[in-house]
């Protein structure tokens, strides 16, 4: 069977399939995080043996009848299962889990209290409460390299269907909606999330920060991995970009060290016309790291709007794609443009590798943002010009939603 085809069939029998799920006490967060509690439940086979996935649940408590929203959390590279990431939706009236995707356990009490762990907060391994015989921890982050191997040895694979498992938690807790369950995932945690949107439709919303589909088409390091043959036979999200039928809100940082945002552009431009709440966001001095990646409003309004209906996002109903430009843009009655930024450069975007905003030596984008402000007319056209040196351009566009001051983006716009 090809691989595409075994993939699609294993995940459609993983979205039958609720998880064995086990409670580890020992390990419930305590202090401000007390509540969560901590737990593993069944993956996919590894080499043979069975795993578990740990994660941390929590599901505020609800009056008789009514249920609750949910969202399923995605760390990124180096990160965990963030106890602290899922009191945040809790305080927000969510539901949440958040699983760690690398077959970690947690060494100590309290793991996943902060972005930055301890020495030792993490092991990967499975000893004292998580021992069990015939079972293995899931296996590593390893930057695709194993994507030539079989499908269950695929770290990719492994990472996928634990965020199906972990959705199918939720679905079955009787105290929450499973018509209300959203998804997001941070850096490496976007790369999850985007290739899940098309093999699993049933979220109410869903949030890639950072990452996108379409990341073959991006200048950075972390975005030339998905030119490799093998991982283009398997792990191109936008291959099942006609699926996703869902509202998405791809979310980016317009100079990020691990993602150009020309793939963020596409994958908007790819899943817009399969929903009308479909959004992209591109933001200015955002930096990476997770907890820059939980923390825009932009994510929690937006669950909000797709949860909660009424008002959403504003609709730019017609891209620019000119030099000088003007388009509509479509808002609610309680919507509010507030200004209109346009962000461009003056010679083609390249990446290379050097010290930017204190990150160290990393592969960043060379040129520098520069700024027009822009013309809004009567809360819903957006006009202005950009100098003859443009060759590259988006407009930022600032509006109030429930007094929430927020962003929304143009696709990113090449002269050239």
């Amino acid at each position: 069977m090809p691989i595409a085809e075994e993939l699609t069939a294993s995940f459609e029998k993983l979205k039958e399939t609720i998880p064995t799920v086990k409670s580890i006490a020992d390990y419930d967060p305590d202090g401000e995080l007390s509540g969560i509690k901590a737990i593993t439940y069944e993956g996919v086979p590894y080499n043979g043996m069975r795993t578990k996935t740990f994660a941390y649940l929590s599901v505020p408590e609800v009056k008789t009848g009514e249920k609750l929203p949910a969202v399923v959390l995605i760390h990124g590279g180096g990160g965990h299962a963030f106890a602290c990431w899922v009191k945040m939706w809790n305080d927000r009236g969510y539901a949440a889990i958040a699983m760690d995707t690398t077959g970690y356990m947690p060494g100590k009490k309290n793991a996943g209290s902060r972005e930055v762990s301890e020495e030792n907060e993490w092991v990967h391994e499975l000893t004292g409460v998580f021992a069990e015989e015939g079972y293995v921890p899931s296996p590593l982050n390893d930057g695709m390299s194993t994507s030539d191997q079989p499908m269950e040895n695929q770290w990719m694979y492994h990472a996928i269907s634990s965020a199906i498992l972990a959705g199918n938690i939720l679905r079955n807790h009787p105290c929450i909606d499973s018509d209300k369950i959203g998804v997001t995932g941070i850096s490496w945690g976007g790369v999850i999330c985007s290739l899940l949107l098309g093999y699993d439709q049933r979220f109410a919303f869903s949030v890639p920060v950072y990452s996108s589909g379409f990341l073959g088409e991006g200048l950075s390091d972390l975005n030339q991995i998905f030119t490799r043959p093998e991982v283009k036979m398997s792990w191109l999200a936008e291959r099942n970009f006609d699926n996703v039928k869902l509202p998405v809100l791809w979310l980016a940082w317009n100079d990020d060290s691990a993602f150009s945002i020309q793939p963020n552009s596409l994958s908007y431009s790819a899943t817009a016309l399969n929903h009308a709440n479909t959004r992209l966001s591109i933001k200015n001095l955002m930096y990476h790291s997770h907890e820059h990646g939980w923390k825009p409003e932009e994510i929690y309004a937006f669950a909000d709007a797709q949860i909660n209906g009424g008002d959403q996002f504003p609709k730019i109903t017609v891209q620019p794609n000119g030099r000088k430009f003007s388009f509509p843009v479509e808002c609610g009655k309680d919507v509010r443009i507030t200004g209109a930024t346009g962000y461009y450069i003056c010679e083609p975007m390249a990446y290379s590798n050097f010290d930017k905003f204190g990150y160290g030596e990393y592969s960043f984008m060379k040129q520098s943002w520069q700024t027009i402000d822009c013309d809004v007319q009567d809360n819903r056209l957006i006009s202005g010009v950009f100098p003859d040196t443009c060759v590259s351009y988006y407009i930022e566009i600032a509006f109030t939603l429930n007094k929430q001051e927020l962003v929304i983006s143009t696709v990113f716009v090449d002269l050239q």
